[in-house]
């Protein structure tokens, strides 16, 4: 896990990580962070994010590495 809290701007962090083929990439804004939530942004799918629950996200990645396969 890396936390990117450099001050480019968030379209910047978001290419630079896909370039890099990061799996996955969780922003957490301020509405997020009032909500407990956290928008998912999956390797793969395009500018396609989802927001979900922390603690779905975490069932998810415990599956995930439980089952040793990546979710589509």
């Amino acid at each position: 896990m890396h936390v990117d809290d450099r001050s480019e701007t968030l379209n910047y962090r978001i290419r630079e990580g896909e370039m890099q083929k990061v799996p996955y990439m969780a922003v957490i804004g301020q509405r997020e962070a009032d909500s407990d939530s956290l928008a998912l942004r999956v390797r793969g799918a395009g500018k396609k994010q989802e927001v979900m629950p922390v603690a779905a996200f975490l069932e998810r990645i415990g599956g995930e590495v439980r089952s040793r396969t990546l979710a589509p």
